[in-house]
């Protein structure tokens, strides 16, 4: 604000490919804070369904398990994620790339080789 105006200082906002940059930013900042409350309060519907359902024919076992199951979504959601590094080392043509390449793609990784990088 300048002289109770809004004054744009970037011209950001009159490109469309740049005017969602930080709201997808801060979206995605706080995707995974939704995505535990969500499965918190399925968690906490389950578990009064099942202390309703005592009465009922109804497998609990199966309500245990899916409310588990939220319980661990939500955890999971909120689990600090780091991607892995592996590095390798060892002598000449003890099978470091070979077991690099196939890997790699397992873990979703980039296979990197210092020889080639080099």
């Amino acid at each position: 604000m300048r002289n109770g105006r809004l004054l744009a200082f970037e011209c950001m906002e009159y490109s469309d490919s740049f005017r969602w940059i930080d709201v997808a930013d801060d979206i995605c900042r706080v995707l995974d804070v939704f995505e535990a409350h969500r499965a918190r309060v399925r968690a906490k519907v389950t578990a009064l369904w099942i202390d309703l359902a005592r009465s009922r024919e109804v497998d609990l076992g199966l309500a245990r398990r899916r409310y588990q199951a939220y319980v661990d979504a939500a955890s999971s959601a909120l689990a600090p994620k780091r991607p892995p590094l592996v590095l390798m080392e060892g002598l000449s043509g003890s099978g470091k790339t070979w077991i690099a390449t196939r890997l790699a793609p397992l873990l979703r990784a980039i296979h990197l080789r210092s020889d080639v990088e080099r």
